[in-house]
């Protein structure tokens, strides 16, 4: 874990293609040629909206913060020379894709075609992690890793968390929105059995979140990405979440965190889904205070 996290700064080199297969989702990212290899770029005008570029970056550096294993990640300098000097760097619409500053995060080639039973899950904790970050942000999409042989656990996997770009409940959230109640908390279920200790270390650091962490977090934020009212929105709603997530984690039972059926185990190419637990996903102001904070 990270208490000052920051993003790395790269350059886009040439673009390689659009990212292909079952991972592609609404924002068509594309892969393009680094410094540090092969990265997977989210630009700004993408098809989802401006504003997930901004969530997956800020949602890598809360993993960060956090202790929670993910692909490496960092902005993204693309000259417009790069855009036009490759024909195949369009949309599938045929609108170019925007130059400047993007989300990249590396490409991992996941196990094609292979699911992973929960018991062959090697980084246990990594899944834990995640868990706590998306009921604490929350990551309003299926949950989707990344899966690749252990290198610690031969015969078993190690499963990276990737595409946070619902993070904050949407790709084109408002002020507004995250100005608004914080009354719905949604637990996907996790790929595999945990115990309460798997989760306690994530919920003990998530605990002492406040307002700097917040403000460290999104001035990494390239200033294109987000006004000043968003940033203060952003930072709030992180710092209001943090504390109800933490109680609501507390009293959850973790009997109810039983493993995904056969039919949904974990598998590297598809979207996982997004079961959600009633217990969670109830109204938080029974929680809250008239400060919004948690009651004692």
């Amino acid at each position: 874990m990270l208490d000052h996290p920051s993003s790395r700064r790269l350059t886009a080199i040439r673009h390689l293609r659009p990212l292909t297969g079952d991972v592609v989702g609404g924002s068509e990212p594309h892969v393009f040629e680094t410094e540090d290899g092969p990265y997977i770029v989210k630009v700004k005008n993408n098809p989802q909206g401006p504003k997930v570029p901004a969530n997956e970056l800020v949602s890598a550096l809360c993993l960060d913060w956090l202790g929670v294993e993910h692909p490496d990640c960092g902005i993204v300098a693309i000259d417009p020379g790069v855009i036009s000097a490759h024909p195949g760097a369009r949309f599938v619409s045929g609108k170019p894709l925007d130059h400047g500053s993007a989300f990249g995060s590396k490409l991992l080639e996941s196990v094609s075609g292979h699911f992973v039973q929960p018991e062959l899950i090697a980084n246990r904790s990594t899944i834990a992690g995640t868990l706590v970050f998306d009921i604490w942000i929350q990551q309003f999409d299926g949950r989707q890793f990344r899966a690749y042989p252990s290198s610690a656990s031969p015969g078993r996997y190690d499963l990276l968390p990737i595409d946070n770009g619902f993070a904050f409940g949407r790709p084109n959230w408002t002020s507004k929105d995250l100005d608004g109640p914080v009354d719905t908390f949604a637990m996907l279920e996790p790929l595999t059995p945990l115990e309460s200790s798997e989760l306690a270390g994530f919920i003990e650091r998530l605990s002492s979140f406040d307002m700097s962490a917040a403000k460290r977090i999104i001035s990494e934020v390239p200033d294109e990405w987000l006004i000043r009212q968003e940033r203060l929105s952003m930072r709030k709603y992180m710092c209001r979440r943090a504390k109800i997530a933490v109680h609501l984690l507390k009293k959850t039972p973790l009997m109810r965190l039983s493993a995904l059926s056969a039919a949904s185990h974990a598998t590297p190419n598809r979207r996982l889904p997004s079961r959600i637990w009633s217990m969670i996903a109830t109204k938080a102001s029974r929680f809250r205070g008239r400060d919004g904070l948690p009651r004692r």
